[in-house]
């Protein structure tokens, strides 16, 4: 079963955004951080005065709360078509207390900018070239894969660059201090 274009899919917080043949533009700000993933077409991202244009294959890291204006750039052969991941603040928390700390870095120096254009890792490719398939079919994939994937995008941040932890497992002083690392 093909997929109607101009349909947006969410999976338990991963978007698959697709086939947007019209002029499109939009202002993105989650309460979450997010990976956009460029699977076709061209994506122009304006914050703060600043614009870059994300191609077919590009991925970008984008701080909780920030604000992003987009725009689909649309070519005459390629629609847009994006996967956006959300980290949501309960999951992170849940694999915060599962995995074992002493391995984590605790103590990160600079703090992770509000966009962050990503070098495609073997890891991030693997990754979203996972989601072939469900740009092709009507399946949408369980709960426990949705997890899976989400769960190796963060550690692909985390192998691309340690201080991503900071970013993503900044839960604020209170509940730090209630879940002490000792």
């Amino acid at each position: 079963m093909q997929k109607d274009s101009n349909e947006i899919f969410n999976y338990f917080n991963i978007v698959i955004n697709c086939q947007f043949p019209e002029f499109q533009t939009t202002t993105l700000n989650y309460n979450e951080n997010r990976l956009i993933y460029i699977y076709s077409g061209q994506l122009l991202i304006e914050i703060n005065d600043c614009k870059m244009t994300l191609r077919k294959g590009e991925c970008i890291f984008v701080r909780k709360g920030t604000i992003l204006k987009t725009e689909a750039l649309l070519g005459e052969k390629e629609n847009l078509e994006i996967i956006l991941l959300l980290f949501s603040p309960v999951f992170l928390k849940k694999l915060y207390h599962q995995v074992n700390v002493k391995y984590l870095p605790m103590e990160t120096g600079r703090s992770i900018p509000e966009v962050v254009k990503l070098p495609l890792t073997p890891d991030l490719t693997s990754l979203f070239q996972s989601f072939t398939p469900y740009f092709k079919t009507a399946v949408e994939p369980a709960q426990v894969i949705i997890n899976l994937k989400i769960l190796e995008a963060i550690y692909s941040l985390l192998n691309l660059d340690k201080q991503f932890f900071n970013c993503l497992f900044d839960f604020g002083i209170a509940w730090k201090s209630h879940y002490s690392l000792n």
